[in-house]
């Protein structure tokens, strides 16, 4: 993976466009002729080309995998080039989940008990306090979500099932009126069986059916249609929630200071290692050998390592955690020493500096966060 790290744009400029479809173009299309492939491949091709690559990155962070952990590598290979990723991401969405959601929402109608037992069934068969949870993380990572509506059961005993679907698979596609009604969403995945055996599947939900397509291995023709279903919710039954009219998440807007903390993380601890990986230098005449040859050649003709030599006898020393300095000056006049070569740094300035990116990134979340509710 390449990243340009705090620089240029971070996300292509379409990545977070609303799909729109005119709506007379749409209702003379047939789901499964040829022409509404098409464009059904021109959709996905424009979410996976402009906004995938966004809702990864995201993703990315929230797991603590940020883009430190990808900046190019230090020129010096001798360098300590650490890479610390912090987990503020995470700490946010969770905080602003815990928060929305800490306590489960609860359905209550006083004035119908067999309707509040239903509701409750639902609620039970569901598991949606969870499925909520599911729902606000999303929102909270991606600035989006996609909750499905499905039947599950047989005919004696039907039961509405929500499902949670990923937000780098799915789209809802609206008519360009002001009213920007949905007219059908997408549902796109792959499926790999083993080493270079898989099949793509896109489904697409209208007001009334299901159309699934399928594609294996990217054989020649690409998608083509499989079948349809029908369903009776009377509209369509994937919902896309928004966080905010701009589709952001929690975190987006303080991307920028996370790598900024990373990084002067990093660093720290790059001087630290270092310290303690810093150079000896030998100033003045010091004792290091006087023979050029690394190994002699005993009596019974072994060599063996040269104790003169002075590439020994510093690895010797280095060993013993022990200097040998000759006690006279050199031909400069100049007094035998040693000293290790480190760089000082403003520890007091540093923790600052962090503490003050901190401070900067929850103070933006927290007013974005506040001032929406």
């Amino acid at each position: 993976m390449s990243i340009d790290f705090l620089r240029k744009g971070r996300f292509n400029p379409n990545a977070n466009d609303v799909f729109f479809m005119n709506a007379d173009d749409y209702a003379i299309m047939d789901p499964a002729a040829e022409g509404f492939i098409n464009q059904l491949d021109r959709f996905i091709n424009r979410h996976k080309s402009s906004q995938v690559n966004r809702l990864k990155a995201l993703k990315r962070y929230y797991l603590a995998d940020n883009d430190i952990r990808y900046k190019e590598p230090k020129s010096d290979k001798t360098a300590a080039d650490n890479r610390i990723a912090s987990d503020f991401a995470r700490y946010i969405t969770i905080f602003e989940q815990s928060y929305m959601l800490g306590k489960p929402v609860v359905y209550k109608n006083a004035s119908d008990k067999t309707l509040q037992e239903e509701v409750d069934d639902f609620s039970k068969q569901n598991n949606e306090s969870y499925h909520n949870v599911l729902i606000k993380t999303d929102l909270s990572i991606y600035g989006r979500a996609y909750e499905l509506l499905y039947v599950d059961g047989d005919e004696n005993n039907v039961q509405v099932r929500l499902a949670r679907l990923n937000p780098e698979q799915v789209f809802v596609v609206y008519d360009d009126t002001v009213q920007r009604n949905s007219l059908f969403a997408v549902r796109y995945y792959r499926v790999r069986y083993e080493e270079g055996k898989f099949r793509d599947f896109v489904e697409v939900y209208t007001n009334d059916k299901v159309y699934y397509y399928r594609n294996d291995n990217q054989e020649a023709g690409g998608m083509k249609f499989v079948e349809e279903t029908t369903h009776e919710f009377n509209g369509v039954p994937v919902t896309e929630y928004a966080s905010n009219e701009d589709r952001t998440g929690a975190y987006e807007a303080v991307l920028d200071t996370i790598d900024a903390y990373d990084l002067a993380q990093s660093e720290l601890a790059n001087t630290q290692e270092d310290f303690n990986n810093a150079l000896l230098m030998i100033k003045g005449n010091p004792f290091t050998g006087s023979d050029d040859n690394p190994v002699i050649v005993d009596d019974s003709g072994t060599e063996r390592p040269n104790p003169n030599f002075i590439g020994n006898v510093v690895a010797q020393m280095k060993q013993a955690r022990l200097l040998i300095m000759d006690d006279n000056p050199d031909e400069n006049g100049a007094e035998p020493g040693a000293e290790y070569l480190t760089k000082s740094y403003d520890s007091d300035g540093t923790k600052a500096y962090i503490d003050r990116l901190v401070g900067c990134s929850y103070a933006r979340f927290t007013d974005r966060f506040f001032s929406a509710l």
